[in-house]
């Protein structure tokens, strides 16, 4: 892990809103404007990475949270978490990064759609699950927990994330051990741009 490039998820946002900005005025520096495209796909997915990080900052702020993005053979990204120096410590979580994508791309995805293929596809061993799945809901909808059907799976946590509003967002998790819900404000950098291809949902609903 100590070999690895760690960002601050503030620093990570910053940067790629302004590889945004250069992607939206002048598409052959910045790449394609959605980002949907190789080689620039990698940014979209950096920024979901530095944005789950940035949520779980918000949601436990009193530890120093980093994220390293670059895929390896079983996850997207790694969050590092610097425990309290009494008993601390550095903390270790692979995340697999999902995405629920916008309705003009896949009208017929649905969230429910997203989790159900996560039990074949992740596969612990049983009693050493570490994997976090992250799913960045980008699109406008209701999540409504009293239809959402989470079946088993051996992953540790399992969290959705998006974007309210253009200046809000949410982070909802850890779905497998209670629901809770956490609203925070985007980061303003005052760049004149906003992040390619992301969706503001309605408040999410249901216990």
């Amino acid at each position: 892990m100590a070999r690895r490039q760690w960002k601050y998820p503030e620093d990570g946002l910053r940067e790629l809103q302004a590889v945004s900005f250069f992607s939206q005025i002048l598409p052959q520096i910045g790449g394609s404007r959605t980002w949907r495209r190789e080689p620039f796909k990698k940014y979209l997915e950096e920024f979901q990475a530095a944005l789950f990080s940035y949520a779980i900052k918000q949601q436990a702020p009193d530890y120093e949270w980093c994220y390293s993005y670059g895929e390896l053979v079983d996850y997207d990204c790694v969050l590092r978490c610097q425990l309290p120096s009494n008993g601390g410590g550095l903390v270790y979580k692979p995340v697999q990064l999902k995405e629920l994508v916008p309705e003009g791309l896949s009208a017929e995805s649905s969230l429910q759609q997203l989790i159900d293929k996560l039990p074949a596809k992740y596969t612990g061993t049983r009693g050493q699950e570490n994997l976090v799945v992250a799913i960045y809901v980008n699109r406008a909808t209701d999540i409504n927990f009293q239809q959402l059907k989470v079946p088993k799976m051996r992953v540790q946590q399992l969290w959705f994330y998006g974007f309210l509003d253009p200046s809000n967002c949410f982070l909802l998790g850890d779905i497998l051990n209670g629901v809770g819900r956490y609203d925070f404000p985007y980061p303003n950098f005052s760049l004149g741009a906003s992040m390619p291809n992301t969706a503001t949902s309605t408040c999410p609903t249901g216990s």
